[in-house]
């Protein structure tokens, strides 16, 4: 019957969240390209349509001044992190770790230590550590 082949269509998405909530996953983007490296930590509600890669690579490269190599670059990224969490969420639910709104949720970001900044130099690393978008000079040994 049409009910069944519904109800089969509709089965691996039986877990799935209300596509009404929030559904924030932390991700962190690292593209090199050319000796420089773009960082950045961010939430993204995966569950909401209006959140594009090109709405957020054009304010990223507008913010930074950065070129069409840089866009295309972090844009690819983007695009390829959003998508596995799409899959994963598709496939197994329950292995994705979905991030509560609010402050509890940049912690998950940040909470690797506490940040130094008894110096100019600390205190850029700290901005750093807590999700805004930068490039930096690549550094292998970094």
């Amino acid at each position: 019957t049409v009910q069944d082949q519904i109800t089969a269509g509709l089965k691996p998405y039986r877990d799935w969240q209300d596509p009404g909530q929030e559904q924030l996953v932390a991700l962190q983007l690292y593209v090199r390209l050319d000796g420089h490296v773009f960082r950045d930590e961010l939430l993204w509600d995966v569950g909401n349509p209006q959140n594009t890669a090109d709405t957020y690579v054009m304010r990223v490269c507008g913010d930074l001044a950065l070129g069409c190599a840089w866009y295309d670059a972090i844009k690819a990224q983007l695009e390829a992190r959003l998508q596995e969490v799409r899959q994963d969420l598709k496939e197994a639910p329950e292995e994705v770790q979905l991030q509560q709104p609010g402050e509890s949720a940049l912690a998950a970001l940040t909470a690797q230590q506490a940040p130094d900044t008894s110096s100019p130099a600390a205190a850029a690393a700290a901005a750093a550590a807590v999700g805004v978008p930068r490039v930096e000079p690549y550094n292998p040994r970094a």
